[in-house]
């Protein structure tokens, strides 16, 4: 059996103990040198892993790793780029096939001219002779508030001194200060110089890229970047192969003298791959004075503003999300497995790529919220594949769960250039809207808005020419009664709800329109937030 991380083996008694080093150094393993810092490689966390797990595979070549209690991180190992290191592995089973065992390594004091050992970490686990697959899957992993998507070429920069063969996190897909992160992993074309199948725990180079994940959210939230000191609970259901895969990161919050998270690797199918129960990092590593502090300020503010949109849509409404355009253009591929049959037929009737991505995220957006919402109010899972979203003749959104129409669920969806929003509820009526804040709105004003309502809007939102009101006013007005159309399924076209629903109340950002249809009275409520150069607009609870 060919273990690559295993150089030697000193000693070996069959089931009860193994002694074995490998020789660490870029000959052997160029990768090592795409892992420096100020000059020094330090051998990162997973090499030390997969050591443990190769000695654990060559003790009992029948069983499995299935589960490491912990792995506890001593001390820092780093080297010149010229030199190689000896790290002994050392590990002992006890009868219930619990493995335990220390990394080590021995260090010259010239001064007083004798060798000493030091302990790089410690590791516990226990053994199965079959792998346990996870049968947990996440249809998608994603928050229902995204905007920031984070590339690689702003990821890495930050990272200093990890090379090509450690960049293997594409994207930063969503942050979230209170939820964390999600990014996507997709292996570079590099030469590992090592056959993947013969690694243990499969592809360490994406499993240590996964780790970066949470450094990016220290370094946005907590003010530097984090690195794993200790691992607790993992739990290893597959390999990871040389393929795509989701990183989850989730803080737990402080932890003694670091930060604390949980990991979870998922394929893009939705299986679990690994799960860390809780990671412990350092708090406040600095690996760079050229960090883009600024660009990292302009995306705290983004999110920070995102969440408060986000606290005032669930004041009014039972479920809401919002997700950029470009966040879904990142996951397009991924998305489209969630639309059946007619759904695709109608996206695939686009020409234009933003419209195929607006109406791709905003059903899939739907079909996220909708199987919280089930779950919630009726303590049953449905899928995906189980949801199906329509149009009528109105072009209005129909729902169907597994074939079945739910008439006291409504759905509103909305969209416009970079942004798609969508909301549901149960047992009241519901409209929402999306606007970009465009001259537009102000060319096309006489269509909706008359002399009583102008004064109304610029009484209370004064623009920069003292006879009209600002550009957030007409968008306000505008997506008001876009709204009050949705809300009412569509029956009245927007002209005639342009003309005949009338502004007649103005608080801060509440609009209150009332109007007469089909000798009905009818009065609404409307609360419109800005956010990057957008309104977002929901009709309110009375």
């Amino acid at each position: 059996m060919y273990l690559p991380f295993i150089s030697d083996i000193q000693e070996i008694k069959e089931e009860n103990s193994i002694l074995s080093f490998v020789s660490l150094g870029t000959e052997h393993y160029p990768f090592l040198s795409h892992h420096a810092f100020n000059k020094q490689i330090i051998i990162p966390a997973v090499v030390f892993l997969e050591i443990f797990a190769e000695n654990a595979k060559r003790l009992f070549p029948e069983l499995s790793i299935y589960h490491i209690e912990k792995a506890e991180f001593n001390s820092f190992l780093s080297m010149r780029q010229d030199e190689s290191v000896d790290v002994f592995c050392s590990l002992q089973v006890d009868k219930s096939q619990v493995i335990e065992g220390q990394l080590y390594h021995y260090f010259e004091n010239k001064l007083a001219n004798v060798k000493r050992k030091k302990i790089i970490a410690t590791m516990r686990a226990n053994l199965s002779k079959h792998p346990v697959k996870s049968s947990n899957k996440q249809d998608i992993p994603f928050f229902p508030f995204s905007d920031t998507v984070i590339d690689k070429r702003d990821i890495y920069p930050d990272l200093v001194g990890l090379g090509k063969s450690f960049n293997h996190l594409s994207s930063v897909l969503q942050m979230s200060s209170d939820h964390g992160a999600i990014g996507k992993l997709i292996r570079n074309s590099i030469d590992l110089n090592i056959d993947i199948n013969s690694l243990i725990l499969g592809n360490l180079l994406l499993r240590d890229s996964s780790y970066h994940l949470a450094s990016i959210w220290g370094n946005h939230f907590i003010g530097g970047f984090n690195v794993p000191f200790a691992m607790y609970d993992i739990y290893i259901h597959d390999r990871m192969e040389d393929n795509e895969y989701f990183s989850v990161i989730k803080p737990l919050g402080k932890d003694g003298v670091g930060q604390s998270y949980s990991l979870f690797i998922i394929d893009l199918s939705g299986r679990i791959i690994e799960e860390y129960q809780k990671i412990l990092y350092t708090h406040n590593v600095t690996v760079s004075e050229n960090t883009n502090r600024e660009a990292i300020e302009q995306r705290k503010q983004n999110i920070i503003e995102l969440k408060h949109l986000s606290h005032e849509l669930y004041k009014d409404l039972d479920y809401a999300g919002i997700w950029s355009t470009a966040f879904v253009k990142q996951n397009e591929r991924e998305f489209l497995v969630y639309l059946n049959h007619e759904e695709i037929v109608i996206y695939e009737k686009y020409t234009r790529q933003s419209s195929r991505l607006e109406y791709l995220g905003a059903r899939v957006l739907v079909k996220l919220l909708l199987i919280k919402a089930i779950k919630d109010k009726y303590h049953r899972d449905i899928s995906f594949n189980d949801i199906s979203i329509l149009r009528d003749n109105n072009g209005l959104a129909i729902l169907l769960i597994r074939g079945k129409t739910y008439d006291n669920i409504s759905i509103s969806l909305s969209h416009k250039k970079d942004y798609v929003f969508v909301a549901l509820q149960f047992n009241s009526k519901l409209g929402v809207d999306v606007e970009e804040l465009s001259e537009k709105l102000i060319r096309v004003s006489s269509k909706y808005i008359d002399d009583s309502e102008m004064l109304l809007l610029r009484e209370a939102f004064p623009g920069h020419h003292r006879h009209n009101p600002s550009l957030e006013a007409y968008a306000m007005l505008w997506s008001s009664k876009e709204s009050l159309v949705k809300a009412l399924n569509g029956r009245y076209p927007l002209l005639e709800i342009g003309r005949t629903a009338k502004l007649y109340s103005v608080n801060d950002n509440t609009l209150k329109l009332k109007c007469q249809l089909d000798n009905t009275d009818i009065t609404v409520q409307t609360k419109s937030f800005p956010y990057q150069n957008h309104i977002f607009t929901w009709l309110t609870k009375p």
